[in-house]
């Protein structure tokens, strides 16, 4: 589950031009500063973005030399309200404060109480489907490594056998994820956490409604490199919506 933490942010999407090393980056949820309480080391600044879209590739002439950057046209989307990203922060103050006492996890038991007669099994797959990651190298070539352990003063936050958040920036664009080399090195100049599907529309949506708060919250199953992993899914959805009820319940009813 991935929500965003970011304070006093506007709700204009604005386009800019990046220089970027198409190479050599590695993401943010790979490195050592993401290990941080809830995946960050601290909190956003204020003009940091909770999404953004790559919507053009603007490649060097054919006379530039070979290590001249790429240029992206990038549209940034952030919130002009975060009260919704404070009432995040709220719940997770809550967890640090009480890790026995999840919210999130208390609401994903209930719900599956109620969907056990559903086709859809919600329930959380084994460990051992997920202790191998492959990834995907350019030229076709794939390693398997084991997963990375929770370093040991964070795994009184991220218990065996419930979900944890991470907080961070979520990016989209075919351009970028089908390509390992331009995709590694965009999410490592732009603290990227994940990447989805292309949401942007959604967001202009949300703009041109003139909704100023809004907030992300993605049940993750498929890995860096672009592999889905369906057995993991419908537990990645529930531990999203187990998450969103939290946050919910945080509003006062006279909002």
């Amino acid at each position: 589950t991935s929500p965003n933490a970011s304070n006093n942010m506007d709700d204009s999407a604005g386009s800019q031009q990046m220089n970027d090393s198409s190479s050599g980056a590695v993401t943010r949820s790979q490195h050592s500063n993401s290990i941080g309480v809830h995946g960050l080391t601290q909190k956003p600044a204020e003009n940091d973005h909770m999404y953004l879209y790559c919507d053009k590739i603007i490649y060097p002439d054919d006379n530039a030399p070979a290590d001249t950057p790429l240029n992206f046209l990038i549209k940034y989307y952030r919130p002009h309200n975060p009260v919704l990203q404070r009432y995040v922060e709220e719940v997770l103050d809550e967890y640090e404060e009480s890790p026995d006492q999840c919210s999130w996890v208390r609401y994903m038991d209930e719900a599956l109480l109620s969907t056990q007669d559903q086709d859809v099994d919600f329930n959380r797959p084994s460990s051992h489907s997920d202790e191998i990651l492959r990834l995907k190298m350019p030229g076709g070539y794939t390693f398997d490594v084991k997963q990375p352990e929770v370093p040991t003063d964070l795994k009184h936050l991220y218990r065996e056998g419930q979900p944890g958040v991470r907080l961070g920036v979520i990016a989209s664009s075919k351009l970028i994820t089908d390509d390992y080399e331009l995709r590694e090195g965009f999410s490592g100049k732009h603290d990227v956490m994940a990447f989805d599907a292309e949401y942007d529309q959604v967001l202009e949506s949300i703009i041109g409604n003139q909704l100023h708060s809004y907030l992300f919250i993605r049940g993750i199953s498929d890995y860096v490199d672009g592999m889905t992993n369906s057995t993991w899914q419908p537990y990645a959805a529930l531990a999203a919506a187990g998450f969103l009820k939290s946050v919910i319940l945080r509003i006062p009813k006279d909002n």
